[in-house]
């Protein structure tokens, strides 16, 4: 079983390659799907859904890898915040689950938000089964469960995030029959 979770900014990140034809392929896909679907204004916000299922992987096609050591969690002068950069470490299950993520450009920068720990991510500090990266998506799982949206206003391109939002009505109106 299989969570999908799509951060606009894999498509609309003001820096990188915009994939944004790709976006809106993949946006049209995902509506037309019959498996639940939520949209949140932040990545860190689809916590309370995920953590309710126990997946054998999570694919996070994202710009960023939003995971870091776990280390981080045990030790008591540096205490792990949540938030949209470190969401991953936070699911419940993940000791058996695959964390997959899918980042946009050839060669990954690094530098952004949590990602500069990728680069030199030592699997025995990250209580995933197993965790890799890879370039780009575009094949939907079989075993896909539910496919989760955060919007990340904050970290796309303006521009394109209005086009695309006004494009595809739904993830606003998704976000704000959300908000608690």
């Amino acid at each position: 079983m299989t969570h999908l979770t799509i951060d606009l900014d894999y498509f609309i990140y003001p820096s990188s390659e915009s994939c944004y034809d790709e976006g809106v392929a993949l946006l049209s896909k995902i509506k037309s799907l019959k498996v639940p679907l939520i949209v949140k204004r932040h990545h860190h916000h689809i916590l309370p859904y995920i953590n309710k299922y126990k997946f054998d992987k999570i694919i996070n096609v994202d710009y960023h890898s939003d995971i870091v050591h776990d280390i981080l969690l045990e030790d008591d002068d540096t205490k792990l915040d949540l938030n949209c950069g470190t969401w991953a470490n936070f699911y419940k299950h993940r000791e058996s689950c695959i964390f997959e993520w899918r980042h946009p450009v050839k060669k990954m920068d690094f530098t952004n938000l949590c990602d500069a720990s990728f680069k030199g991510l030592n699997k025995k500090y990250i209580n995933y089964f197993d965790v890799f990266h890879r370039l780009g998506f575009s094949k939907i799982p079989e075993d896909l469960h539910s496919v989760s949206i955060a919007l990340s206003k904050d970290y796309c391109d303006y521009d394109l995030y209005q086009s695309i939002v006004g494009e595809f009505d739904w993830l606003y109106h998704g976000y704000k029959e959300n908000v608690k």
